[in-house]
């Protein structure tokens, strides 16, 4: 058995400090040297100095805060005379090739990200696959190194261990580390991991369609599973979250119209992708389809003013199953409240200024003027431009002509409105009769 870290008196001292911020009392200088065997000028030393950081002085002594986040071996090597150990004592202690291998999965694991949040990127979910493959492929190649686990590949019949074309031992894929690591044949994770392999080799080998909408839930599940692991095996110190934010979104969902003509692009590719997806997910049960940890789906609920004022975090997710009926009821009931109406924009913003001029009854010019006198463009309800290939279209709503007619009928001039505005449109007195009609 490995000889624990740290000489006698740390680990004591560890124990009794733990169990006093356990408990939420106060501890005196005495109470600690006792505890720990120190003597009273090595205990007021630590107090002063290594101590400080997790110490509250009180009339009553001292209270312990935040050394629960340390572990006995962390909290050790806070003490280390070892200068590299002592700088960060909450990495673990790893073999140089299981060290390796970690830092590279996460490293992967953190690319696939930063591309996947890329609002530039034409291939984020592809490039999210490979790398996220390559994380976990690393990262249980690193749980069974420091195991002593062997993970090269063997020769059915003869047991040999098989060899690549360059001489090298073949490796356990990602997926077959997954199904010796966790070998529950209903595991959500294998079944996560076994829903990608397919898409990866379409991927690398062919030509594959855009799919985000479709499997973003399942690339969440993949990226959660991983950070699950990884903190599992190799603590909170390689955790992906200190490095990670929630990505910003411009737009819950792509307009109806641009999924349709990705749709309509890649119609045979799609279909096929869309079929693979339908075959695999029938061919689970039901409990793993709705597990997390095979496909991520969540409602994004904006807090309610109490607990908005109690959290220092803005995105917070949480488990339905820790949740209080009453908390449920809640969310259930803010989801029905937020749900929205996908719309179609082009029949939305269905009309042109010169839809807006001739139902007005007014000219052009006129009608743009009282477009800016109002604020029209200002208004998403009212305006939006929309695209189509590299056409864009000026497109308003029935909010707009609502809102221009509302204003001729309450009294607005559109001659003096003309007036004050036709330099915008570099129009001359002589242009446009004035005494006339709208």
């Amino acid at each position: 058995m490995p000889s624990k870290i740290g000489p006698p008196n740390i680990r004591k001292a560890y124990g009794f400090l733990v169990g006093v911020e356990k408990d939420g009392k106060s501890f005196t200088e005495d109470d600690l040297a006792a505890a720990s065997g120190w003597q009273p000028s090595t205990t007021n030393a630590y107090l002063s100095k290594k101590l400080r950081p997790f110490l509250q002085p009180g009339s009553a002594g001292y209270k312990v805060t935040g050394l629960n986040q340390f572990t006995e071996e962390a909290f050790c090597r806070w003490f280390s005379q070892n200068a590299a150990l002592a700088s960060e004592p909450q990495k673990p202690l790893l073999e140089p090739r299981v060290e390796g291998l970690v830092k590279k999965a996460r490293d992967a694991a953190l690319a696939a990200v930063q591309h996947y949040n890329n609002p530039t990127a034409s291939f984020r979910s592809g490039n999210f696959i490979v790398l996220m493959v390559i994380a976990y492929t690393s990262l249980f190649h690193g749980i069974f190194e420091r195991k002593g686990t062997s993970y090269v590949v063997r020769d059915k019949k003869s047991g040999m261990e098989k060899v690549t074309s360059g001489g090298e031992p073949m490796l356990w894929d990602a997926l077959e580390c997954a199904q010796v690591y966790d070998t529950d044949p209903k595991s959500p994770m294998v079944a996560n991991l076994r829903f990608f392999f397919p898409l990866r080799h379409k991927i690398e080998h062919r030509f594959m369609p855009q799919l985000d909408p479709e499997i973003a839930g399942h690339c969440q599940a993949l990226l959660s599973n991983f950070e699950k692991i990884l903190t599992a095996e190799f603590t909170d110190y390689y955790s992906l979250n200190a490095s990670l934010g929630v990505a910003l979104q411009f737009s819950t969902k792509r307009p109806p119209q641009v999924v349709e003509a990705m749709r309509r692009l890649h119609s045979a590719e799609y279909a096929e992708i869309k079929k693979y997806i339908r075959d695999f997910e029938a061919g689970l049960d039901d409990e793993v389809i709705a597990n997390p940890a095979f496909a991520f789906r969540v409602w994004l609920i904006p807090k309610t003013a109490k607990n908005a004022r109690n959290s220092d975090i803005s995105v917070e997710f949480v488990a339905l199953d820790q949740l209080t009926p009453e908390e449920r009821e809640e969310i259930e009931q803010s989801i029905v409240a937020i749900r929205s109406k996908e719309i179609d924009v082009w029949a939305h913003y269905e009309m042109s200024r010169n839809d807006l001029a001739k139902t007005l009854g007014l000219t052009g010019p006129k009608t743009s003027a009282l477009i800016r006198e109002l604020g029209i463009r200002d208004d998403p309800a009212c305006f939006r431009v929309l695209t189509r290939k590299k056409s864009k279209f000026d497109g308003f709503s029935a909010e707009a002509l609502k809102r221009m007619q509302a204003a001729l009928d309450g009294g607005a001039d559109i001659n003096e409105i003309w007036v004050k505005r036709r330099h915008e449109f570099g129009a001359k007195k002589s242009t446009e009769t004035l005494a006339t009609s709208k």
